[in-house]
């Protein structure tokens, strides 16, 4: 329940020499902003050690960014779930990682989910997810 409750774990995953993915649920429901408790944690997550970190809870889509260099995708949004009542709560996002030595690349893939069955999203909006999140060219490459 509370992001102090895992940096241990994840300091002796990393003094280990494993790659270590933070998985945690968190942030507000329905705000596509990352809040201050979701800040404060990432950088408690990375300080110990974690390599990447992949949000959940708000039930929107909130923006890819890094800490010293380390990505956090905020908030994958919604996937498969019943909240069928606006545009935001229906739109969620596939991650493909892809981990070597030297760089952690992220690529998004924006989907709609109706009547609870996910989609890959087409057409224009993908690209207004695309830019939203900070990815405007499809990927993001971070440094290792």
């Amino acid at each position: 329940e509370q992001p102090e409750s895992i940096v241990d774990a994840i300091r002796t995953e990393h003094d280990a020499g494993n790659f270590v993915i933070v998985f945690p649920h968190w942030g507000n429901e329905y705000q596509t902003t990352p809040s201050v408790a979701q800040t404060d944690a990432a950088q408690m997550f990375v300080d110990a050690g974690a390599d990447l970190i992949v949000g959940a809870h708000p039930h929107v889509i909130e923006p890819i960014g890094s800490i010293d260099n380390v990505p956090v995708a905020y908030s994958l949004g919604n996937f498969v779930f019943d909240q069928d009542w606006s545009a935001a709560t229906k739109e969620g996002l596939l991650l493909t990682v892809t981990i070597t030595d030297d760089a952690v690349t992220i690529v998004p893939t924006p989907v709609t989910v109706t009547n609870r069955q996910p989609t890959i999203m087409t057409g224009p909006r993908v690209q207004e997810i695309l830019d939203f999140v900070g990815t405007p060219t499809g990927s993001v490459t971070f440094a290792r």
